[in-house]
C-alpha cells in the first residue's frame, strides 16, 4: 500500500493569465513557487499599478507579489516575491513606487518596506521589519531615488533609500523622521515633482502638505466631506488634484492652499485620480464604473470611457502620455489609447473569483468554476488552458452569492459538464461543442450534482427537499426521490430535509445523499427506496464519496467532522474531528485509503483518516483558504482562496 505521504500535493494559485487575442501566456506559472507547489496559474488580487519613468515597463502589486510587465508587449518579465521571513507564507504588496531611473522599486506591506533591484530580480534592502501594521501601507519615492515616504494607519515616515549594492536588513537606522500629528489613517500619499512637498490624503477628508526636507507640516487643505481616496500632483507641481468618496474632485493651489475648482460628474465615490504628463488632462475613476477625462483648465469632462461591470480602483497615465491604465474591482487591467480613448483590447485579468475546482474522473483535466458561472478547463499535467465555457445564466443581486460549494461535476468520459444554479435550474454543457442548455425541474436552489460512474444518468439535490435523476443523453427527468429528514426528528423546519450533497457508488446502483440537518441516506436506485439512514453529523453535509470498492462511504460536515460508514450494514466506522480548522474534503487512494484536507486560515493539513494523524502540508496562499478538493486518484490537492487564487 502506498503511503499517503508519498502523494504529490499541488497547490494551484489560480488567478488568471494574460489574455491576448487568443493565447494564454504560460511561462510564468512556474516562477518563484512556494515549497510543495508545482505550478501556479495566475497572479493574485491587484492592489496597485505603477509605470517606470521611461514607460518601458509597469509593475503590478498583488496579493502574491509584484509582477513586472513589458509595457509594449504586455508580457510578464519578472515576479518579485519573498518566502524568507521565517515561513512559507506568501508576501504580497499593498503599494509600489519606482525610482526615477527605473532600477529600483519600493513596496510596502503591513508596515514592512522592501526595495527591489529590478535588473537583478531580487530585493536589496528591507526597512521597518518587525513593525506590523494592521492597515495597508502607502509608498512614494521622491524622484531623486534617495528618499522614500511610507504611510500607514500609525503615521508617516521618511526613509533614506540611497544604498549601493548588497542585500541588507535594516530597522530604524535609516529613518529620517516620523510624524504622527496630522498623519493618522492616511489613505494616499504623493511627492511633488520637484520632491520638496509631500502630500497625504486622510480618512477624515483632509489633505496635509509637508516640507520634505524639514519635516514640517505646511498646511491643511479642507473641502472634502468624506475620506480622500487619491491625490495627484500636476507635472509642474503647482496644482494638486484630490478624489474623494464624497463624489467630487477638488483642484488645489499647492503654494497658497486655496481651492481652485471642483469637478463634478461622478455619481458614486471616486477612488483614483491621475494627471496626464502634459498637465492638461485629469483622469478619474470610481464606483460608478466610468472613467472621466477632464479638461483641467475648463473644469469640464471632455471624454467618458465606459468601464466594465465593476468599479474602477485605479487610473494611471503612462509617463509618455500614450496609455491610460485602468484597474477594475474584478482585478483586471485595461489599457486605453489616450489619443483616441479607445480600449487597446489589452486585458490583463488577475483574479478569477473561483468557487470550486472540479477534476475529471480520469484526473487528466480540471475545471475552475467561477462566481460569474464561467468555467475554465485546464490540462492537469501540462497546466495548459484548454477551454472556457460561458453560461447564459447570470446571477442577480439576490442569488450571485448563493452559489453552493459542491455544485459542479464532470461526466466520466469528460464530455459533459453539469452545474446547479441558485434559481433551481441545472446547466448542462457539451464540452466538445461548447453547447449549453438548462434543465428545469427543481423549484429551489440546486446544491449538488453528480454523474453516475457508468455515465448514463446524473443526480441533482436541491433545497426543495428532492433528488432528481436525469438521463444524460436526452436531458430528460427520469425519477424523483423525496428526502424525509433525519430519523427521530419530531419536527422539520424548512431547511431540515433540504439536500446538500449527492454521490453515486462505483457500480451506479446506489446513491448517497446528505442533508442540511446532517443526516445521510443511501438509496437503492432500482427500487427508489432508502437502504440506510445514517445519523451522526449535526450540521449540513458538504461532501460525500464512496471508496473504490464501494464498501465505505465518507462524509464531511460543516460541524467540523469526517465520518466513515459501512455501506452494507449502514453502521458507523469512525469519526475524525478537525482540531483547529475545518475539514472540507475527503478522497480515497486507488487502494482504498481515505485521507482528508483540513483548512486553518492559510494552512492546509492532510489527515490520514484511518490512523487519525494529521500532518501540515501546505502554506502558500496570501489569503485564507476557503475550500480544498482532491483529484479522484488522491494525488493532487487544489485550494481556493479568498483573494481569487486557487
Amino acid at each position: 500500500m502506498q503511503k499517503v505521504t508519498s502523494y504529490i500535493l499541488l497547490l494551484m494559485l489560480i488567478v488568471s493569465t494574460l489574455y491576448l487575442p487568443s493565447t494564454f501566456a504560460q511561462d510564468y506559472t512556474r516562477w518563484v513557487l512556494p515549497r510543495g507547489v508545482k505550478t501556479r496559474f495566475g497572479k493574485g488580487y491587484v492592489n496597485d499599478i505603477q509605470y517606470s519613468q521611461d514607460s518601458s515597463i509597469f509593475a503590478v502589486a498583488t496579493s502574491i507579489g509584484i509582477w513586472i510587465y513589458d509595457a509594449n508587449t504586455f508580457q510578464e518579465l519578472i515576479l518579485l516575491t519573498d518566502y524568507s521571513y521565517g515561513s512559507n507564507k506568501v508576501f504580497g504588496a499593498d503599494s509600489i513606487s519606482f525610482s526615477e531611473d527605473g532600477q529600483t522599486l519600493a513596496s510596502g506591506t503591513s508596515g514592512d518596506i522592501t526595495l527591489w533591484d529590478i535588473p537583478n530580480k531580487r530585493w536589496k534592502m528591507r526597512m521597518g521589519r518587525g513593525k506590523i501594521s494592521s492597515g495597508s501601507s502607502k509608498i512614494a519615492f521622491c524622484l531623486n531615488g534617495k528618499t522614500l515616504a511610507h504611510a500607514d494607519l500609525d503615521g508617516i515616515e521618511l526613509w533614506d533609500a540611497d544604498i549601493d549594492g548588497g542585500h541588507r536588513d535594516l530597522t530604524n537606522e535609516r529613518m529620517i523622521y516620523r510624524k504622527v500629528e496630522h498623519a493618522i489613517d492616511i489613505k494616499c500619499i504623493s511627492f511633488s515633482p520637484d520632491g520638496n512637498v509631500l502630500a497625504t490624503g486622510n480618512q477624515d477628508g483632509t489633505i496635509h502638505l509637508w516640507d520634505k526636507v524639514k519635516g514640517e507640516h505646511l498646511r491643511t487643505l479642507t473641502g472634502h466631506t468624506a475620506v480622500v481616496t487619491s491625490i495627484s500632483f500636476s507635472p509642474d507641481g503647482k496644482t494638486l488634484a484630490s478624489g474623494s468618496k464624497d463624489k467630487t474632485i477638488l483642484l488645489w493651489d499647492v503654494n497658497t492652499g486655496e481651492q481652485r475648482n471642483t469637478l463634478r460628474g461622478h455619481k458614486k465615490p471616486i477612488y483614483s485620480v491621475s494627471f496626464s504628463p502634459d498637465g492638461k488632462t485629469l483622469a478619474s475613476g470610481g464606483d460608478d464604473k466610468i472613467v472621466y477625462l477632464w479638461d483641467v483648465d475648463k473644469g469640464q469632462h471632455k471624454q467618458v470611457l465606459m468601464g466594465n461591470a465593476f468599479w474602477m480602483n485605479k487610473v494611471l497615465f503612462s509617463p509618455d502620455g500614450k496609455s491610460l491604465a485602468v484597474v477594475s474591482r474584478d482585478h483586471s487591467i485595461y489599457l486605453y489609447d489616450t489619443a483616441t480613448g479607445i480600449n487597446k483590447q489589452i486585458h490583463i485579468e488577475h483574479a478569477l473569483i473561483a468557487n470550486n475546482v472540479v477534476f475529471s474522473p480520469d484526473g487528466q483535466t480540471f475545471a475552475i468554476v467561477c462566481r460569474d458561472h464561467s468555467i475554465h478547463i485546464w490540462d492537469a499535467a501540462l497546466g495548459i488552458h484548454l477551454q472556457t465555457l460561458t453560461s447564459q445564466h447570470i446571477p442577480n443581486e439576490q442569488t450571485k452569492n448563493m452559489i453552493p460549494y459542491s455544485n459542479w461535476t464532470i461526466s466520466p468520459d469528460s464530455a459533459m459538464f453539469a452545474g446547479g444554479n441558485p434559481d433551481g435550474s441545472i446547466s448542462l454543457w457539451d464540452v466538445n461543442s461548447a453547447k449549453h442548455k438548462f434543465l428545469i425541474g427543481h423549484n429551489d436552489s440546486v446544491q449538488s450534482v453528480a454523474f453516475s460512474p457508468d455515465g448514463r444518468i446524473f443526480a441533482s439535490g436541491s433545497k426543495d427537499k428532492t433528488i432528481r435523476i436525469w438521463d444524460v443523453a436526452t436531458g430528460k427527468h427520469k425519477d424523483t426521490l423525496r428526502n424525509q429528514g433525519m430519523v427521530g426528528k419530531q419536527k422539520q423546519n424548512e431547511n431540515t430535509v433540504a439536500v446538500s450533497s449527492v454521490s453515486f457508488n462505483p457500480d451506479s446502483r446506489l446513491l448517497a445523499s446528505g442533508s442540511m440537518d446532517g443526516s445521510i441516506k443511501i438509496w437503492d436506485l432500482e427500487t427508489g427506496d432508502t437502504k440506510h439512514t445514517l445519523a451522526g453529523h449535526t450540521q449540513k453535509i458538504i461532501y460525500l464519496t464512496f471508496s473504490p470498492d464501494g464498501t465505505v462511504l465518507a462524509s464531511v460536515s460543516i460541524d467540523g467532522t469526517l465520518s466513515l460508514w459501512d455501506v452494507t450494514t449502514g453502521s458507523h466506522k469512525r469519526t475524525l474531528g478537525a482540531r483547529k480548522g475545518t475539514i472540507w474534503s475527503v478522497s480515497f487512494t486507488p487502494d482504498g485509503v481515505p485521507f482528508a484536507g483540513e483548512i486553518n486560515n492559510n494552512v492546509i493539513f492532510l489527515w490520514q483518516v484511518e490512523k487519525g494523524t494529521r500532518k501540515k502540508v501546505l502554506i502558500g496562499q496570501g489569503s485564507p483558504v476557503s475550500h480544498v478538493s482532491f483529484s479522484p486518484d488522491g494525488r493532487t490537492l487544489s485550494s481556493t482562496s479568498a483573494d481569487g487564487t486557487v
